[in-house]
């Protein structure tokens, strides 16, 4: 038996979790009810549920309907219908309000919680207007916001009180040695350490390039240090850095060496492995390591016209053999790595595959069917064939200069069958299938051109109504096909041998996903839309890890510019070969990986 919750001086009955979802509520009344003695004793007992709970206006009246009390268990022939229609009591003035809300303004009246107060039992009822689609998602977001931002709080407020307690002890922490070495994809590179009592500094833009984030200059000894999620802002001579305004005390304080900004070592090696970017010190060895790559940080440009303004440290581009100056001057100066006639601060090759691997690039669309019709750039229609296409030949340019081998579904404007796309990288024994495709914002969207962003999908079904629209706006080419060559589903040990193929590749294809948009988010003007996931026929006949990548919107004026300019077009292709090979070094290290019982 529920008791009702007392909380001074009302006792709660039952409440309406799904109104607040389901409505907006947008003002609030309390309400008597008239019960008989029967429902009065069950609700005592906390035997009610109004989740399908309204009320109407009736003859000037207000009536209850579909709140369910259990008939109560001694209550004989007396017993009461649990779902009877009850008659609220409210002022004339109050009634006359709801009236006119209900009947004008086309509103409706939910219950919103039962409760008993001061002895007599009470209902609130709320005037509400039923959300939309879009405003469910936007209130998930929302709510996702608010437990992020709690979550980084209590991660803060704890690692400031770790902080300060470690500060309370005696500083007796020796450098760990006069270099550290810092170890990611791009390879393991040796950064000098500038000792000091509290455990050395580095140089803050050296080692964020290497972790796969920035230095951002913004004013004079005033910096802001970002890799992946996480972004700290330091000043010269403050022994704190501030995250999102909470002040996170340093063992020194940050300062110029040789015209550089140097920072303590525990900035990287104690505050960054607690934000969860991928980020770990191995006290060991001395030696940083980037599990993960995450979003680069962008750098502000430099102001070379204001001499008062700092300029920002730029990062250099590492080369395809993997090497690249890592740092400059004396606190750049690294070690030599094995032989002393190495050039200092050079890194490693980044890592070497144990095989050939093949990956298959399909520019979506082609020939009779152009895709989306986006909008006007330098006077001609965007079409999603023609940019597609050329995003594909550089994906395929950069994924060689990688070291990959790769084939192209068509290399010239012409219409492939959506079902022979898939076994055509079968036949080449593929390792990865990349799908390039364009959006279209749904019509049924508020303000439709103004949608952005760029998402990756993988091969499932569709959860939310986008992911159904993407769907069937990418499988619609049908209709300009002509062969009736789709896969015939009257063969049962086909269909299960096939099921079976694809289901081993779901969770690649999910993890290459990630990969990507963790890339395209380091150049992509617009917002990070997420992994998606629907029943894309383009991907339903690969036997591999296969993913179909939405660059942007073509219909958006600003990303279809961005996606038709030589600029736009190599960041993506970059972006989107990187996370190919990203994914390939990461697949072959785990399939080197000896097996464990």
């Amino acid at each position: 038996m529920t008791k009702p919750r007392t909380d001074e001086g009302i006792a709660t009955i039952a409440r309406n979790a799904r109104a607040r979802h389901d409505y907006e509520i947008l003002e609030t009344w309390e309400a008597g009810i008239m019960l008989l003695g029967t429902e009065v004793k069950s609700l005592r007992d906390g035997r009610a549920q109004i989740t399908d709970a309204y009320a109407v206006v009736k003859d000037g009246e207000v009536w209850l309907l579909n709140a369910h009390i259990a008939p109560y268990s001694h209550g004989n022939v007396w017993n009461h219908e649990p779902t009877r229609s009850r008659k609220l009591l409210l002022h004339a003035r109050e009634i006359r309000k709801l009236i006119g809300a209900v009947e004008r303004k086309g509103l409706t009246l939910v219950a919103l919680e039962l409760y008993f107060k001061d002895g007599r039992a009470k209902v609130r009822i709320g005037l509400a207007r039923g959300k939309k689609l879009h405003d469910k998602r936007a209130d998930a977001r929302e709510r996702d916001a608010k437990r992020e931002m709690a979550r980084a709080v209590r991660t803060v407020k704890g690692l400031v009180l770790a902080l300060a307690l470690g500060l309370a002890m005696p500083l007796v922490a020796a450098p760990p040695g006069p270099v550290i070495r810092v170890r990611s994809a791009a390879g393991d590179t040796a950064v000098a350490v500038v000792a000091s009592p509290s455990g050395g500094a580095v140089r803050a833009d050296v080692v964020a390039r290497l972790l796969g984030g920035a230095l951002e200059v913004r004013g004079p000894g005033r910096w802001r240090l970002a890799i992946g999620g996480a972004a700290f802002d330091l000043e010269a001579g403050s022994p704190f850095a501030a995250y999102n305004g909470f002040p996170l005390p340093l063992v020194e304080s940050p300062r110029l060496v040789d015209g550089a900004p140097a920072v303590p070592l525990q900035l990287f090696s104690e505050i960054l492995p607690r934000f969860d970017v991928g980020v770990r010190w191995d006290r060991t060895a001395g030696a940083l390591h980037r599990d993960r790559q995450g979003t680069v940080a962008r750098v502000a440009p430099v102001d070379e016209g204001r001499p008062d303004r700092a300029a920002a440290p730029r990062a250099e581009s590492t080369r395809r053999d993997g090497s690249g100056v890592a740092a400059e001057g004396a606190l750049g100066a690294a070690a030599a790595l094995g032989a002393g006639s190495e050039a200092a601060g050079r890194t490693s090759p980044a890592p070497r595959l144990s095989r050939s691997y093949t990956v298959v690039v399909d520019a979506g669309h082609g020939g009779r069917d152009p895709g989306m019709r986006g909008a006007v750039v330098d006077g001609r229609a965007l079409s999603e064939a023609r940019i597609t296409l050329e995003i594909a030949k550089r994906v395929k340019a950069e994924l060689e200069a990688l070291g990959l081998r790769v084939l192209m579904t068509r290399t010239t404007d012409t219409l492939i069958n959506l079902f022979h796309r898939g076994p055509i990288a079968n036949r080449a024994s593929g390792d990865l299938f990349v799908s390039v495709h364009v959006n279209a914002a749904n019509p049924k969207w508020n303000n439709p051109t103004a949608a952005r962003g760029f998402e990756t999908f993988y091969l499932s079904t569709a959860r939310t109504e986008d992911e159904a629209h993407v769907a069937a706006m990418e499988n619609d080419v049908v209709h300009f096909e002509t062969e009736a060559d789709a896969p015939r589903g009257n063969d049962a040990l086909a269909f299960i041998l096939n099921d079976l193929a694809r289901n081993e590749h779901l969770r690649e294809s999910k993890e290459i996903a990630a990969v990507v948009q963790r890339r395209l988010a380091g150049i992509h003007p617009g917002p990070n839309r997420g992994v998606k996931q629907a029943g894309l026929a383009v991907l339903s006949t690969a036997y591999m890890p296969a993913v179909l990548v939405e660059v942007g919107f073509g219909s958006n004026p600003a990303e279809a510019r961005w996606m038709s300019s030589d600029a736009g077009q190599a960041d993506a292709a970059r972006a989107i070969a990187e996370a190919a090979h990203e994914y390939l070094v990461d697949y072959d290290r785990r399939r080197a990986r000896p097996a464990t019982r």
